[in-house]
């Protein structure tokens, strides 16, 4: 009974590894040669590649975000295609390759770093009021000092 269960255990992790992916994402400069007319042909010329599995094009910066299964295709494919295919886009690698893992710890990251601006933000903004009420609560004293010494004069 142990043995089987063993066996199917070690079975199952096989099969786990062997289907494991290695999903990683690259951005891609594309030049001058990009434009809005010419966004959905890299979106088709790129999901022809096998591996390929999303494709996010940001015309006004001239970037392809690209989503591959390094398993399957590596980046200089990537970037060979598009040259071969759309020349005028002049393509090439603009950042390293990143696992989907890296870029979901990296959006955590951002999330927290944004909370700790606004919480920061929040903080300051209550200084402020508080130095508001301060100032206005020390005019108001100065005022009241000045009213009691002219009474004290008379």
């Amino acid at each position: 009974m142990k043995k089987t269960l063993i066996t199917l255990c070690a079975s199952l992790m096989l099969t786990l590894t062997t289907n494991a992916k290695d999903i990683r994402v690259v951005e891609i400069s594309t030049g001058n040669g990009m434009a809005a007319t010419y966004d959905s042909s890299i979106q088709s010329v790129l999901k022809t590649i096998a591996g390929v599995s999303k494709v996010v094009s940001d015309v006004a910066n001239l970037v392809l975000t690209v989503t591959y299964d390094a398993d399957q295709v590596g980046v200089d494919d990537i970037v060979g295609h598009i040259n071969k295919q759309e020349p005028r886009f002049e393509a090439r690698q603009k950042s390293e390759p990143k696992t989907k893992e890296w870029i979901k710890a990296e959006k955590k990251r951002d999330q927290a770093e944004q909370k700790r601006e606004e919480a920061n933000k929040k903080i300051d903004k209550e200084r402020e009021e508080a130095n508001k009420r301060d100032e206005k609560r020390q005019k108001q004293e100065a005022k009241e000092a000045k009213k009691d010494d002219k009474q004290d004069r008379r």
